[in-house]
């Protein structure tokens, strides 16, 4: 049985709606399935406004855009996240401030935040890690305290909710992500939604080279380009019709693996809190001990099951200075993600769950 990390979870319908977008969505119909994905993405999450990308990493570097902040300007970010989260800030010559993040939901500790203002802080963006929500409520308190704008980089985020609301509609602003790894899939793309009108102009405007529509071929500044094509956006119109399917399948996996999973003493996977609605984008395990770690994962690549470790602390990387944030690193050194491709059978978490099962038998004994 052939084991992936992650994959998307592909249908007839997909590949219907995707051949109908091959055939026909030229000329007149060039922005058909564009526009129907707008709509559709406008609807889900009650949105005024959406735009689409063909990466999370431009939707975020064209929102940094647009937002305008003064060249040095500080943002906080959490340690526990990809390098996408902040590649398009730093390119604007803006600077991350690393904040720590929590034990248990693996997110921006907000406790954290308030040591690291300075008179250049101008925004938070926060993580929801691996379909956990950060804590939004004290998101929004704080930045309101301190007149700072709320980014959500929920590129993992999406279809988890915190208190009934989905993620990346609690901010100024809020990113997803469609690369091929995602619950919801075009193979490559992003999207920004949100409420702003004003922002959303901006984003518009940046978006497509800074054209001014009212004549042909015509720019008034340097913008970007990084448009998502009608057929991807009709495989993401197709996915997002499948929107509950694809993001229960995604929970089903997490609790396939928890019902299966021993020893859970020793180890916290994702958080399940009773206020939040988890969309377990990747199964992850965190281990409570100093546990060997690298040890399970060569005995996991011996049964050709693979796996990633936890995202490293962004400041461990050489472009960075290393930081003082002690539980991003202690994640970094304990956790590891496990499989959850889309089309994942029972059979298949049964048979990952009992190579870890024996493994932790082995060495706690």
């Amino acid at each position: 049985m052939k084991i992936f990390s992650a994959g998307p979870n592909i249908t007839k319908l997909d590949q219907k709606i995707v051949s109908h977008a091959a055939y026909n969505a030229w000329y007149d119909q060039m922005s058909l399935y564009h526009d129907k994905c707008l709509n559709i993405i406008k609807k889900k999450f009650s949105s005024n406004n959406a735009i689409l990308f063909s990466s999370c990493t431009g939707a975020m570097e064209v929102l940094f855009k647009a937002l305008n902040y003064k060249k040095g300007s500080e943002i906080l970010v959490p340690e526990t996240t990809w390098i996408g989260t902040i590649s398009g800030l730093i390119h604007l010559g803006l600077k991350p401030i690393f904040i720590d993040v929590n034990i248990k939901d693996w997110n921006i500790n907000t406790a954290k935040l308030k040591a690291k203002l300075t008179k250049k802080t101008k925004a938070i963006i926060s993580v929801d890690c691996y379909g956990n929500p950060s804590d939004k409520n004290s998101l929004i308190k704080f930045s309101k305290k301190f007149g700072l704008d709320l980014i959500e980089d929920s590129a993992p985020g999406i279809g988890s909710k915190y208190k009934k609301d989905f993620c990346g509609t609690f901010g100024k602003a809020g990113v997803f992500s469609f690369q091929g790894a995602k619950p919801l899939t075009c193979g490559e793309g992003g999207a920004i939604i949100t409420n702003d009108n004003n922002l959303a102009d901006k984003i518009n405007y940046y978006s497509d080279h800074c054209r001014d529509n009212s004549k042909i071929l015509y720019s008034t500044d340097i913008g970007f380009k990084f448009k998502l094509s009608n057929i991807q956006a009709a495989l993401l119109y197709s996915q997002f019709k499948r929107f509950d399917e694809i993001i229960n399948k995604r929970r089903n996996i997490f609790m396939t693996y928890r019902k299966n999973l021993k020893n859970q003493e020793y180890f916290n996977m994702n958080n399940t809190d009773k206020n939040i609605y988890n969309n377990f984008y990747v199964p992850s395990i965190v281990f409570n001990k100093n546990f060997k770690i690298k040890k399970l994962m060569n005995h996991l690549n011996s049964k050709k099951i693979p796996h990633r470790p936890f995202f490293r602390p962004l400041s461990s990387l050489p472009m960075f200075k290393k930081q003082n944030n002690p539980v991003a690193y202690y994640l970094f050194q304990n956790g590891i993600n496990l499989p959850s491709f889309s089309q994942m059978k029972k059979t298949h978490i049964e048979y990952v769950s009992k190579q870890i099962n024996y493994f932790l038998k082995k060495d706690l004994t």
